[in-house]
């Protein structure tokens, strides 16, 4: 019989599933909003047990993509203004 240690992966992180909520919390995300993300398959995931799971390689190719599309020249990008920006403007009309 094998020894279970050798069929697991060295730290590696290539096996480790995140949940939902785990999966927010790296991102700095809402719950809501990541969740969209993986039902929209923009995160890719799996399902365990009628879960969605986001396995770690597939959390970083996320992460490296934002990176990457955040990299492109800025003439390829469109300007939105932030929450932040916006609320600061509604509240110095109000003065």
């Amino acid at each position: 019989m094998q020894d279970i240690t050798n069929a697991l992966p060295n730290n590696d992180g290539k096996y480790i599933l995140y949940s939902i909520n785990a999966v927010s919390k790296k991102l700095k995300l809402g719950y809501t909003k990541t969740k969209e993300l993986i039902e929209l398959g923009i995160i890719e995931s799996v399902a365990v047990t009628g879960r969605l799971m986001v396995p770690h390689c597939k959390l970083e190719k996320f992460i490296n993509q934002k990176h990457l599309t955040l990299n492109i020249s800025d003439n390829n990008l469109k300007s939105y203004p932030s929450d932040e920006d916006e609320a600061l403007k509604i509240i110095s009309n109000l003065n």
